[in-house]
């Protein structure tokens, strides 16, 4: 529906007796080639009306137009056109440049430990199709516009699988289900087709299923790194189902600890059965160990000769035997690594090489509190973020495959 409003204004509009005239003009269209048009035309003489059609196929348009003419009696004129204005059209189309097959796991997250026997499944399983969409608008003969842009529209993926086994997907495009778990790590999989078979998407996420110990559950704040320690079989607990991980650990263990994580040969260990120490005589049951500990450096006795193999460990001292151990520079000290720490204080360039390799990331906000015995927990925690354990960790998740030999 158009609606057109036109006013002459005289020269003489301000003298009396002279006014504006209005020429009014409405177009419908009841459907989309026919127009119909009707209006009033003013003149000085007297008001009259017009009326006319327009009809539009095939490019040509045909216009009539009846007019009446107050002012002239007799004159009614009758307006006929023909033209031609081209037929408009559009035409639309789609070329598919790739397919994206993907599998979202939503539920449970990768890398979970969890001690319950069964996991909640759910992921999203569809494509997108990228296409480019071309729209080309034309006037016949006389003029084209063309657009090409991309566009992309999500397809389900059809054949799903999980672990191999085909499953229905409740919801098209997504999972819901439950997974058995066996102890240690678990894959769950899940493959599915794009709708014309030629593209399959899988994905993949792992589980540990691990039996904690009753004194650091599940929900420990270190049950991350004591559980993969544990499943590498680089650290292990006590009798009756025990972990202890509040217990200060002695310079003896952390290092034997630290040299089982190492794969050393048992030839190599017996290699290593000296009497190095004072204290460490080759009845200890640590004594291969201290020695090979000691021969590469990350383990240093004390300036009597001594080991003091059963002394429980400061802070500051399990941190230096770990940062060794790592095999880590000692770090340039112009301020101190933690608050309450002298900026000369013994320690400092091997706790602040410790904290920049992120192997402190537990401490991150608080005091370093140097004096405070190692926890069992602690050590595992720091370990667990020794590049050298991260690694053995990553091809833990991604193999199954453990090593150490605690």
């Amino acid at each position: 529906l158009n609606l057109g409003l036109e006013l002459d204004i005289p020269n003489s509009v301000l003298s009396s007796g002279t006014s504006a005239l209005y020429h009014a003009g409405l177009e419908y269209s009841p459907v989309k080639n026919i127009a119909l048009r009707a209006g009033l035309n003013q003149e000085a003489g007297g008001n009259g009306f017009t009326m006319g059609l327009g009809l539009t196929n095939g490019g040509f348009r045909f216009d009539y137009a009846y007019v009446q003419r107050p002012g002239l009696p007799g004159d009614i004129p009758h307006y006929f056109t023909l033209s031609y204005v081209g037929e408009k059209s559009t035409i639309v189309s789609r070329k598919l440049k790739r397919v994206e097959p993907s599998v979202k796991f939503y539920n449970p997250a990768n890398r979970l430990i969890t001690d319950q026997d069964s996991v909640a499944v759910s992921a999203e399983v569809r494509a997108v199709r990228v296409m480019d969409q071309k729209t080309v608008w034309s006037i016949a003969v006389i003029s084209a516009t063309e657009e090409i842009r991309e566009v992309s529209e999500i397809v389900d993926l059809t054949g799903i699988s999980l672990n191999g086994k085909i499953i229905g997907s409740g919801q098209p495009g997504t999972i819901e289900t439950v997974v058995s778990l066996e102890a240690g790590r678990n894959v769950i999989a899940i493959t599915g087709r794009t709708p014309d078979e030629h593209m399959a998407a899988s994905s993949e996420i792992k589980v540990l299923r691990f039996a904690p110990f009753s004194d650091a559950p599940i929900n420990y704040w270190a049950i991350k790194p004591i559980a993969l320690l544990v499943t590498l079989d680089i650290v292990k607990g006590f009798p009756r189902n025990l972990f202890m991980p509040e217990k200060g650990i002695t310079r003896a263990e952390l290092v034997t600890l630290l040299v089982r994580s190492l794969n050393i040969s048992q030839q190599t260990l017996n290699n290593h059965y000296l009497r190095i120490f004072n204290d460490v005589p080759l009845s200890h049951w640590a004594n291969k160990f201290v020695g090979y500990g000691s021969s590469v450096k990350f383990a240093a006795g004390y300036p009597d000769g001594t080991f003091k193999p059963d002394k429980t460990l400061t802070r500051a001292e399990g941190v230096v035997i770990l940062a060794r151990y790592a095999g880590l520079n000692e770090a340039a000290i112009s301020i101190s690594p933690f608050t309450d720490l002298k900026l000369n204080f013994w320690a400092n360039k091997h706790i602040a090489a410790a904290k920049a390799a992120g192997m402190l990331k537990y401490l991150e906000g608080q005091e370093f509190s140097p004096d405070r015995k190692l926890t069992r927990a602690e050590a595992c925690e720091i370990l667990y973020r020794v590049p050298l354990i991260k690694n053995k960790v990553d091809r833990f998740w991604e193999t199954g495959l453990t090593s150490g030999t605690q």
